[in-house]
């Protein structure tokens, strides 16, 4: 999916080469302001970068390459209705240019106008139709609203449109889980990671939804592997240990070596999560250590008092920790 800042390369780099032989003063001061906004954006500096377009767009006012340009200034800054203005403008000159429809998309969402970002991606699919990246942010956008079923039609479409993207197929699993459809987001992450190999999140999505299915043994392999591909991935480490240590097949569990690795990762670790540290302690119980797990729940807790979510996971892993008893997932299908 392009980013702002790709959008601005795109429009910057058309600006330039249309006046790269530029002769009268006006063209060549217009060429030098713009190389300084660039300056500025690549710094981060959008607000100056936009006081040099504007300076800009003063000496050519038609420009519909620098009101993008700006437009995409205001993106970054979330001034929604000044980058809306600069697009609609620049729409205005250029009405076929599928790239601004997509740019405007984003400030509607800024607005949290879904719906005419949707109408805004639909019409650069109809400028474009052959552009893999719009049919993924249309899916995106159909997936806010909840509506998994046309997601995937859209998710489906970029995969036929670029089918060697393993981000597609990472993505469409996405679609896949929330139709609840687990097995066939299972097989698109595996064409995802046949693809990619070496993306951790692939292997730690695939675990998640394999521990759902209660396919214990494959979810642990898949998080050893992204340990294996991102030794420094906190969520994979976090998965790998709570694995070891909470798993209902005795034969997947190994408390002693959930503890080592948890520690070791600790060692790392300049700000662990509480769901790091809360597996650490489910690892220690697993282990016998009950103490020591009740000690390092207890200041899991604290930091999650008001986390509404996990607070009751909490609360009943420190009653089985002081009652000497280990936690273990369920052997049902979640």
């Amino acid at each position: 999916m392009r980013t702002t800042t790709m959008f601005l390369v795109v429009y910057l780099g058309a600006f330039l080469a249309t006046s790269a032989q530029a002769e009268d003063r006006s063209a060549i001061d217009v060429v030098a302001l713009v190389e300084r906004a660039h300056r500025h954006w690549s710094k981060g500096e959008y607000q100056l970068a936009i006081e040099r377009f504007t300076a800009a767009l003063n000496l050519a006012p038609q420009s519909s390459e620098l009101l993008a340009c700006r437009g995409a200034c205001y993106l970054q800054l979330a001034d929604w209705d000044r980058a809306l203005v600069d697009l609609n403008q620049a729409i205005g000159l250029r009405p076929k240019d599928a790239a601004l429809f997509d740019l405007r998309s984003k400030c509607w969402i800024g607005k949290g106008e879904l719906a005419k970002a949707i109408s805004d991606v639909s019409t650069a699919i109809e400028i474009n139709p052959k552009d893999a990246d719009l049919f993924s942010l249309r899916s995106r956008y159909w997936v806010r609203k909840g509506d998994f079923s046309k997601a995937l039609i859209d998710a489906s479409m970029a995969i036929d449109l670029n089918p060697k993207d393993a981000k597609l197929f990472f993505f469409r699993a996405t679609c896949w889980e929330g139709k609840g459809d687990l097995t066939k987001a299972v097989s698109d992450l595996s064409a995802a990671i046949e693809l990619n190999p070496r993306e951790a999140r692939f292997y730690v999505f695939k675990g998640l939804l394999e521990s759902e299915k209660v396919q214990h043994a494959q979810a642990l392999a898949d998080f050893e592997s992204a340990v294996r591909v991102s030794p420094l991935d906190a969520r994979a480490n976090e998965m790998l240990v709570w694995t070891l240590a909470t798993s209902p097949l005795e034969r997947v569990r190994d408390g002693a070596r959930a503890v080592r690795h948890g520690r070791e990762f600790l060692k790392h670790s300049t700000n662990p999560s509480p769901g790091l540290r809360r597996a650490v302690a489910a690892a220690l119980a697993e282990s016998g250590q009950f103490e020591e797990a009740v000690r390092y729940l207890e200041t899991v807790a604290a930091d999650e008092m008001h986390v509404e979510d996990v607070r009751e996971l909490n609360a009943a892993l420190l009653v089985l920790f002081r009652n000497r008893q280990p936690y273990h997932e369920s052997l049902q299908s979640k």
